[in-house]
């Protein structure tokens, strides 16, 4: 089994979240989830089902759920530090 491209998935979620924030607006929770998803979709899409980050998504009635994130963001993004993506990874997530 191949380590994914990133630690955590915490990492991807602020690296969205701080894009957002330096744009002046705000990632819905729900934004936030769809973002991650599809990252998680197309890095395995380019990278031979390689996977992004450690991330299991559900299915739920309102699209695709990865539920830690779910919960740690669910009213505000925490504040903890997360480590920045790799010069490769943020290539790719800015394709996002």
């Amino acid at each position: 089994m191949t380590a994914p491209a990133i630690r955590s998935t915490l990492d991807v979620a602020f690296w969205f979240q701080n894009r957002a924030e330096s744009a002046g607006e705000r990632l819905a929770p729900q934004k936030l989830q769809r973002l991650l998803y599809l990252s998680q979709a197309q890095y395995a899409a380019v990278n031979k089902g390689r996977k992004l980050m450690p991330a299991t998504f559900i299915v739920t009635e309102y699209g695709p759920l990865e539920p830690t994130i779910y919960h740690v963001f669910e009213n505000e993004p925490p504040q903890l530090k997360a480590l920045a993506p790799n010069a490769r990874v943020e290539a790719f997530l800015l394709i996002i």
